[in-house]
């Protein structure tokens, strides 16, 4: 003991060295006096055991599933369905429904038959005109008629007294009258029978018609229009027999060529 407490300090360090060398030889051989020892294997198996367990049962329905005979059927199905694909054709005679639509609002008919619709009689030709205008937009087929000193807009002539009331019926806005032949059914006092014209001009374009009889109107004589085809012809009248010769020489100082008619 004597020794130790003389020579402590070289016992401590021989006892450091000591524990480094110790140290250096487990790290080489690999040994760890400090790890615990390792879990015996029969307490980890029964750990593994369940999950295996639980895996095995899905496996079976998965076998049991995998007869899909339900996919050699699909293929037979969109060939059996496709012949009815005709099907759909059966419904196109939805564009049918307009037809009747058609029907109602009456069109221009042939201009055949003897029936007629009167839409109005104007005492200023150019308004008359203007309406006869406005209706041939809308696909009628368009007369003008003098009748005393008016000028009849007139529709026609139709094949029927049907066609014609349906003409009629879709203009009610207007005074219209059907009749047959020349001359209306009950015309007022302003469409009497005209005794005589003279026409001073034939016009295609409706604006000239009118300037012509704006200056005649001005002139102070009675101005009616005669539509045929596409001609709009201006008259003068109507005239009896006493002023028929003077209105002649006056039209012909207006630089204008009158044309007896009746």
């Amino acid at each position: 003991m004597g020794w130790l407490r003389d020579n402590w300090l070289d016992a401590v360090i021989f006892v450091l060295f000591a524990l480094v060398v110790a140290g250096v030889v487990l790290f080489l051989t690999g040994v760890n006096p400090f790890a615990r020892p390792p879990a015996s294997p029969a307490q980890a198996t029964p750990a593994q055991t369940p999950p295996p367990a639980s895996q095995t049962p899905p496996q079976t329905p998965t076998t049991a599933n995998p007869p899909v005979q339900v996919i050699p059927v699909l293929p037979k199905a969109p060939s059996e369905t496709s012949p009815p694909t005709p099907a759909p054709a059966a419904t196109q005679p939805t564009p049918a429904s307009p037809s009747p639509a058609a029907t109602q609002t009456p069109r221009p008919a042939p201009a055949t038959g003897s029936w007629r619709v009167a839409v109005g009689a104007f005492s200023d030709a150019a308004n008359a005109n203007r309406l006869a205008d406005s209706l041939r937009a809308q696909g009628y087929a368009v007369q003008l008629e003098p009748a005393g000193s008016v000028t009849r807009v007139v529709l026609g002539p139709f094949p029927s007294e049907e066609r014609a009331r349906a003409v009629a019926q879709g203009l009610s806005q207007y005074e219209t009258r059907v009749y047959r032949g020349t001359v209306p059914t009950n015309p007022p006092s302003s469409m009497n029978n005209a005794s005589r014209y003279l026409q001073v001009g034939a016009f295609r374009n409706s604006a000239s018609a009118e300037a012509l009889v704006s200056q005649l109107k001005a002139a102070g004589y009675p101005v009616v229009l005669a539509r045929e085809g596409e001609l709009i012809r201006v008259r003068v009248g109507p005239l009896s027999e006493d002023r028929l010769e003077a209105t002649k020489s006056a039209l012909r100082g207006l630089g204008l060529s009158p044309l007896e008619v009746r």
